[in-house]
């Protein structure tokens, strides 16, 4: 306050953190590559047998022979605790493949060698997570009827299989899983080359930030944190921070400069994409856009960020590569090493964004 006063003029003076003037560098010096997979017979192969075993077939087992591992079980038990019965303990019509273990750890290699109609006793504990408290961690008694024994039937590889997983053939499946393996890969294998670009646009380029922004920031990273690890790593995450911030103002001074924006229509098509990939869950997935407006701004600050890059990319040197599975798998786990050697043992889950986020840092 200068002057203030009944009578006299009130003079003020406001101190503000404003950002800091970017003067964007041209990024046809940068370089980076783009990836493509290559999926070879023999990986889509392997993949097919994983979805016939997964997709197994059981057929019934003759009555004289007995149940081993791989064979599908039903039957009805009573649980028994110093030979009485305990509440809510009794199952009816309970399948289970033998081998498994995924009942009770251990109650699969008891049922080996039983036949069907016949009574077997059954000793086990039951699990700490049992509903009733009571008999959690308890020694008990399964009186278990066997109502039948159905072995694995072989599946055949044909149309007719290929159409239950949707294709219209084996080829078409062929097709449709060399897709879904080029998809896994897609994402990891494009966040290298975006990472190679950010690493450029980094160095490149001097920004002083405003103290408050990088404060702000390093709050947002580490609020769950605790004092004695958020002192612990200090360093690190000031760096983390005004890198994040650096890149985010140079990012979106790109998208205003060449008047980038997303668009309503974009949106809803991106939206429309994941519908393609629930099927069933459509309605679920637009109530919660709609009662989520910030995941609506996440993804308009994604597809800007992409608008960005690409428009980046389209101006600089550009590498194309072919890798394989094998190739492109070694080239993710070394990038993810080397990724997780320069972050903090943070426990956020915190990917490296290149800060433009959903809030868009406006010189607004």
């Amino acid at each position: 306050m200068k002057t203030f006063g009944e009578g006299k003029d009130l003079t003020y003076e406001i101190q503000v953190d404003t950002l800091p003037e970017i003067n964007l560098k041209s990024p046809k010096s940068y370089k980076a590559d783009e990836y493509e997979i290559i999926v070879n017979k023999k990986i889509i192969d392997k993949k097919i047998n994983e979805i016939v075993a997964k997709h197994k077939e059981f057929q019934s087992k003759k009555d004289n022979l007995t149940a081993q591992n791989g064979d599908q079980i039903t039957f009805d038990y009573l649980i028994k605790v110093n030979n009485k019965e305990i509440e809510n303990g009794k199952g009816k019509d309970v399948q289970l493949e033998i081998g498994k273990d995924l009942f009770i750890k251990g109650f699969d290699k008891q049922l080996v060698g039983v036949k069907k109609n016949q009574k077997k006793i059954i000793k086990t504990v039951l699990p700490s997570n049992y509903p009733n408290k009571e008999f959690a961690n308890k020694n008990v008694i399964f009186e278990c009827d066997i109502k039948s024994l159905k072995e694995p039937k072989k599946t055949e590889l044909n149309d007719d299989f290929a159409k239950q997983m949707g294709a219209k053939n084996i080829k078409d499946l062929e097709n449709m899983v060399e897709k879904q393996i080029e998809f896994q890969y897609k994402q990891a294998l494009e966040a290298i080359t975006k990472k190679q670009i950010l690493d450029q646009l980094d160095k490149s380029h001097k920004v002083d930030l405003p103290k408050n922004l990088v404060e702000n920031e390093i709050n947002g990273m580490t609020q769950n944190l605790k004092p004695e690890e958020k002192e612990k790593f200090k360093i690190e995450n000031e760096t983390r921070a005004k890198s994040r911030i650096k890149l985010g103002l140079l990012l979106n001074e790109y998208g205003e400069k060449n008047n980038l924006n997303v668009s309503e229509i974009e949106i809803q098509n991106e939206i429309n994409k994941q519908l393609k990939t629930m099927p069933g869950q459509e309605k679920l997935v637009l109530d919660y856009y709609k009662k989520n407006p910030m995941a609506t701004q996440s993804i308009k600050g994604s597809l800007y960020e992409e608008k960005i890059l690409n428009l980046i990319k389209s101006k600089m040197q550009i590498t194309k590569k072919k890798l394989s599975v094998e190739e492109a798998d070694k080239l993710i786990s070394g990038n993810n090493q080397n990724y997780s050697k320069t972050q903090n043992v943070s426990k956020q889950k915190d990917k490296e964004k290149s800060a433009v986020k959903s809030k868009k840092i406006s010189k607004k």
